[in-house]
């Protein structure tokens, strides 16, 4: 089983223009606020619908498909502009789904790294699994308005365990004749 942590990995508000309350709770940056959640959920392809149903879950378990939702909402009195968040992907048995982080692309952007140190506009191709770090721009929240980022994950499979030793099938004369192997003759006089 796969256990999420609330904030398994916190996303961390970096300074751009406005420091979080996360990081820097200073008088003179009490005006910008930004209150950061995470939530998980399950989600179950309906068949007669063809769409996912979305539960909120805490343990996941081999071959599910999550969604992380990651909301942002400005707690603060005034709009905060160009905020910038990183979260650190689910690494381990979670493997990030390609091409399934959504945003809103008029409010904001998204980069991305594989070390968390150099980070690459979405028009570069890395592949899903060598990604490691999401950088999420806002280029402007308004007081009390939200924001969501999502993205999906699949929990690998477990590894199936090695097959026992088969018994082998021989046949009752097989059987026999390695009996009689094993039996030294007897010796008549």
């Amino acid at each position: 089983m796969f256990r999420f942590n609330r904030f398994p990995t916190p996303l961390r508000p970096i300074l751009i223009g406005l420091v979080s309350a996360f990081l820097f709770p200073l008088a003179s940056f009490a005006e910008n606020k930004i209150e950061v959640t995470e939530n998980f959920y399950k989600l179950t392809l309906n068949e007669e619908t063809g769409t996912y149903d979305k539960a909120e879950i805490e343990v996941a378990k081999p071959g599910d498909l999550i969604e992380l939702e990651i909301r942002a909402k400005n707690i603060g009195s005034d709009v905060a502009t160009d905020v910038e968040l990183i979260n650190q992907v689910p690494t381990g048995a979670a493997r990030l789904v390609e091409g399934s982080i959504q945003l809103d692309e008029q409010r904001s952007e998204i980069q991305l790294s594989p070390n968390g140190n150099t980070f690459f506009p979405t028009a570069v191709e890395i592949p899903a699994e060598d990604i490691r770090y999401v950088k999420w721009l806002i280029y402007e929240l308004k007081v009390d308005a939200t924001l969501d980022l999502t993205y999906r994950l699949r929990i690998a499979r477990s590894e199936p365990a090695p097959p026992a030793e088969e018994p082998t099938s021989d046949t009752p004369a097989e059987v026999e004749e390695s009996a009689e192997s094993l039996v030294e003759p007897s010796s008549e006089q």
